[in-house]
Protein backbone atom coordinates (compact mmCIF):
# COMPACT_ATOMS: atom_id res chain seq x y z
CA UNK A 1 0.00 0.00 0.00
CA UNK A 2 2.96 2.29 0.55
CA UNK A 3 3.83 2.10 -3.17
CA UNK A 4 0.34 3.34 -4.10
CA UNK A 5 0.82 6.35 -1.83
CA UNK A 6 4.23 7.00 -3.39
CA UNK A 7 2.73 6.60 -6.87
CA UNK A 8 0.24 9.38 -6.16
CA UNK A 9 3.05 11.79 -5.28
CA UNK A 10 5.24 10.82 -8.24
CA UNK A 11 2.42 11.15 -10.77
CA UNK A 12 1.32 14.43 -9.21
CA UNK A 13 4.85 15.79 -9.43
CA UNK A 14 5.17 14.67 -13.05
CA UNK A 15 1.81 16.27 -13.83
CA UNK A 16 3.00 19.55 -12.31
CA UNK A 17 6.26 19.40 -14.27
CA UNK A 18 4.56 18.62 -17.58
CA UNK A 19 1.86 21.26 -17.22
CA UNK A 20 1.93 23.20 -20.51
CA UNK A 21 1.57 26.53 -18.71
CA UNK A 22 5.04 25.96 -17.21
CA UNK A 23 6.67 25.30 -20.60
CA UNK A 24 7.59 28.91 -21.21
CA UNK A 25 9.49 28.96 -17.91
CA UNK A 26 11.48 25.90 -18.95
CA UNK A 27 12.49 27.55 -22.21
CA UNK A 28 13.66 30.70 -20.43
CA UNK A 29 15.33 28.86 -17.54
CA UNK A 30 17.29 26.74 -19.97
CA UNK A 31 18.15 29.63 -22.31
CA UNK A 32 21.82 29.79 -23.14
CA UNK A 33 22.12 26.02 -23.16
CA UNK A 34 21.86 23.57 -26.00
CA UNK A 35 18.66 22.12 -24.58
CA UNK A 36 17.16 25.61 -24.27
CA UNK A 37 18.03 26.41 -27.88
CA UNK A 38 16.49 23.13 -29.01
CA UNK A 39 13.30 23.81 -27.04
CA UNK A 40 13.11 27.35 -28.39
CA UNK A 41 13.45 26.13 -31.97
CA UNK A 42 10.93 23.33 -31.49
CA UNK A 43 8.56 25.07 -29.11
CA UNK A 44 5.39 23.81 -30.85
CA UNK A 45 6.61 20.21 -30.64
CA UNK A 46 7.59 20.72 -27.00
CA UNK A 47 4.20 22.21 -26.12
CA UNK A 48 2.42 19.39 -27.95
CA UNK A 49 4.41 16.76 -26.07
CA UNK A 50 3.59 18.43 -22.76
CA UNK A 51 -0.03 18.75 -23.84
CA UNK A 52 -0.24 14.99 -24.27
CA UNK A 53 1.84 14.08 -21.21
CA UNK A 54 -0.01 16.34 -18.77
CA UNK A 55 -3.46 14.68 -19.01
CA UNK A 56 -1.80 11.25 -18.92
CA UNK A 57 -0.07 11.98 -15.61
CA UNK A 58 -3.20 13.62 -14.19
CA UNK A 59 -5.22 10.50 -15.02
CA UNK A 60 -2.53 8.21 -13.59
CA UNK A 61 -2.47 10.29 -10.39
CA UNK A 62 -6.25 10.11 -10.07
CA UNK A 63 -6.23 6.37 -10.77
CA UNK A 64 -3.61 5.76 -8.09
CA UNK A 65 -5.54 7.95 -5.66
CA UNK A 66 -8.80 6.09 -6.24
CA UNK A 67 -7.07 2.71 -5.87
CA UNK A 68 -5.44 3.87 -2.65
CA UNK A 69 -8.75 5.20 -1.35
CA UNK A 70 -10.56 1.94 -2.26
CA UNK A 71 -7.89 -0.15 -0.51
CA UNK A 72 -8.17 2.01 2.60
CA UNK A 73 -11.96 1.60 2.57
CA UNK A 74 -11.69 -2.17 2.11
CA UNK A 75 -9.16 -2.32 4.92
CA UNK A 76 -11.49 -0.33 7.16
CA UNK A 77 -14.55 -2.50 6.39
CA UNK A 78 -12.60 -5.76 6.54
CA UNK A 79 -13.24 -6.88 2.98
CA UNK A 80 -10.66 -9.02 1.24
CA UNK A 81 -11.38 -7.77 -2.28
CA UNK A 82 -13.70 -5.29 -3.94
CA UNK A 83 -15.83 -7.96 -5.63
CA UNK A 84 -18.64 -9.45 -3.58
CA UNK A 85 -18.55 -13.22 -3.87
CA UNK A 86 -18.95 -16.29 -1.67
CA UNK A 87 -15.25 -16.48 -0.81
CA UNK A 88 -14.95 -12.81 0.14
CA UNK A 89 -16.40 -12.23 3.57
CA UNK A 90 -15.58 -9.76 6.32
CA UNK A 91 -12.72 -10.72 8.59
CA UNK A 92 -13.65 -12.35 11.85
CA UNK A 93 -12.25 -10.28 14.66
Amino acid sequence: MKTKHFSIYINGLLAALTCPCHAIFYVYLLSGTTIGAFLFEHEILFMSALGFAFPFFILMCLKAYHQFKAEKEMEKTGQVCDVTCKTCSPKNS
